[in-house]
């Protein structure tokens, strides 16, 4: 035994590390625990109902990374009575940056701290978080929302249209971004022709985009496509919304339902991973692994029961939304349970033809209301037990998986949608050929780089053959 070990045991005091795992068990280092006989314990079962909330909000803050450390005060249940301990300990994080556990001291200090019940300790931190919850109420800007790279490198079709420019302003008229390589001193509205089109979040007009040049038929040439770029823009920004307020139903929901500690802690990291990351491809393969480790599951399914046939979907480690070939059958059973029931266990190949023998849940994905399709939550045990603890947060990962996935669709349709105008502006409809417009910029860029080369001139005559 180290001298470390022994100082411990000494002191009456406990090294623990509590793992990110169902039940968040203690794990105590060295010597006996004032808790158990065994040398480890579910929290849930010591903290003090009182301390309960507040300990779980302290958690949060941390996966949030507001916070660096944990040093609190809470009533822990010693074989028959409650004692205070002040506990200190730091996080710990996996390489992917996601909260897997704590590690660290709890000191008795009953003798010193004087509470008779008053959770003295926690009101202060109380405050704080009924302070940011009310800042969180006030409605993001476009820019916060989207991002100035993103609503630059939007505009970058009409930069290559020569004497035409473009910018985007908010609701005050002050500019938020311009096209690339255009001058951001450049007064618009002093130009003679000019377009103009609202960019509206939740019915209001949260920006303007606006398009300008001296020459009228480059502008009218150009209104259509304003008017798609601005409609797209107008639908991610919502979607972003629906996102944020799906957060804020599921965080009250799980608040009302009172989920142990745990739950909260997942249902926050999941929250956290979604916000930080920039990519929504990025997120949601973190989101993935984390709730397969969570519930031990082999895969997660997607299936878009509103096409005929149903399309599947796997969803990837990667964040990538996998089309599948195997053959799915809503039967009106299904149908008619989910209607009644959140989650559905069931077995997979009741589900999908030639299927495995595996134990699964279903839950239904809303949009706006309207069915959208089913997520498939497919354990690695065929005889899993699904208990009612684990079909709520079920629900509430559901809802946050949803509005995730309809993200990562809109934005693959936008890239398709930028990919055919870039199609259209460089490639000959007829032929599939480079036009003067991809020769004239294939051309700078040679010249640019100081390549050499040849230029071969062909005249097609007889396109039919």
């Amino acid at each position: 035994m180290s001298g470390l070990e022994k100082a411990v045991i000494n002191s009456g005091n406990c090294a623990f590390s509590i793992q990110y795992k169902p039940d968040f068990p203690i794990s105590f280092f060295c010597g006996e625990n004032p808790f158990s006989d065994s040398n480890t314990v579910s929290l849930g079962k010591i903290i003090h109902p009182d301390d309960y909330q507040p300990f779980c909000d302290m958690i949060s803050d941390i996966i949030g990374k507001h916070s660096e450390a944990l040093k609190v005060h809470v009533r822990l249940k010693t074989r028959e009575h409650y004692r205070w301990f002040y506990i200190s300990a730091a996080p710990e994080f996996s390489y992917k940056g996601n909260f897997t556990g704590l590690c660290g001291m709890m000191f008795d200090v009953t003798e010193y701290l004087d509470c008779e019940g008053e959770d003295a300790v926690m009101s202060s931190f109380r405050k704080k978080i009924e302070g940011s919850m009310m800042a969180a109420q006030n409605a993001p800007k476009l820019l916060d929302l989207l991002g100035l790279d993103y609503l630059e490198r939007i505009q970058q079709p009409f930069s290559s249209i020569d004497g035409l420019f473009s910018s985007i302003v908010d609701e005050n008229g002050e500019v938020i971004a311009t096209a690339p390589g255009q001058d951001k001193k450049l007064n618009l509205n002093k130009m003679r022709y000019q377009r103009k089109k609202n960019i509206r979040i939740k019915h209001q007009t949260a920006g303007t985009w606006m398009i300008a040049g001296e020459s009228i038929e480059d502008v009218n040439k150009a209104a259509p496509l304003l008017e798609t770029m601005v409609q797209t823009v107008s639908e991610i920004a919502n979607s972003y919304i629906m996102i944020y307020e799906e957060m804020e139903n599921s965080r009250n929901a799980n608040k009302l339902l009172g989920q142990n500690f745990e739950d909260q802690i997942l249902i926050t990291n999941i929250y956290s991973m979604i916000l930080q990351c920039t990519s929504s491809a990025a997120a949601f393969g973190d989101v993935i692994s984390l709730i397969k480790e969570y519930f031990s599951l082999n895969e997660i399914l997607f299936f878009d029961d509103r096409t005929h046939p149903v399309k599947l979907f796997q969803c990837g480690d990667s964040g990538e939304i996998i089309p599948l070939s195997s053959t799915v059958s809503i039967s009106s059973y299904i149908d008619k349970e989910l209607e009644y029931n959140a989650v559905l266990c069931m077995k997979e190949d009741e589900v999908i033809h030639n299927g495995a023998f595996r134990s699964c849940a279903l839950s239904r994905v809303y949009e706006n209301g309207k069915n959208r399709g089913i997520l498939m939550f497919i354990s690695g045990d065929t005889d899993k037990n699904w208990s009612n603890r684990d079909l709520k947060i079920l629900k509430s990962v559901t809802q946050i998986l949803s509005t995730v996935i309809y993200r990562i669709f809109m934005e693959n349709e936008l890239a398709a949608s930028r990919e055919h105008l870039l199609r259209l502006a460089y490639f000959t409809p007829n032929t599939g050929i480079p036009n003067r417009s991809a020769f004239e910029r294939d051309f700078a860029e040679a010249l640019k780089n100081q390549q050499s080369g040849a230029v071969i001139s062909v005249e097609i005559s007889n396109l039919k053959k």
